[in-house]
């Protein structure tokens, strides 16, 4: 692999209309693509804001239990500005932002319990 790059995350949820609800709303996802080949078959492909992996809402993979996606990371510029505005939306935040060595953090659940954290990366010294 020259140049490795993830190109979509597979999220597992139970009712993708809700899921759809959540990201559009919450995380600023607009959707890309809606399939249904037949009822059983459905997913949504959903592009991120400022470069974000694309995500594929779905609800068919037999391996993947809805909410049992955990920690995949998100980076942001603020953090803070991202915390406040995902507690006003109703977001369910773990333990509000924690500092670590790989940058400041915060994680939070889906509607179904899929677990991302919000990360601002540490500036680089000067």
């Amino acid at each position: 692999m020259e140049d490795p790059n993830v190109d979509v995350v597979n999220v597992p949820v139970a009712d993708i209309d809700r899921a759809v609800a959540f990201y559009t709303t919450t995380l600023a996802y607009r959707v890309r693509g809606d399939r249904e080949p037949n009822p059983e078959l459905r997913s949504v492909h959903l592009e991120g804001p400022r470069g974000h992996p694309p995500i594929v809402l779905c609800a068919w993979i037999e391996d993947m239990v809805p909410g049992s996606l955990s920690d995949e990371f998100i980076d942001t510029d603020d953090i803070g500005r991202e915390h406040d505005r995902l507690v006003a939306l109703g977001a369910d935040i773990a333990d509000g932002v924690v500092d670590t060595e790989s940058g400041r953090m915060c994680t939070f659940s889906d509607p179904d319990g899929n677990r991302w954290t919000l990360r601002q990366p540490p500036r680089a010294s000067a």
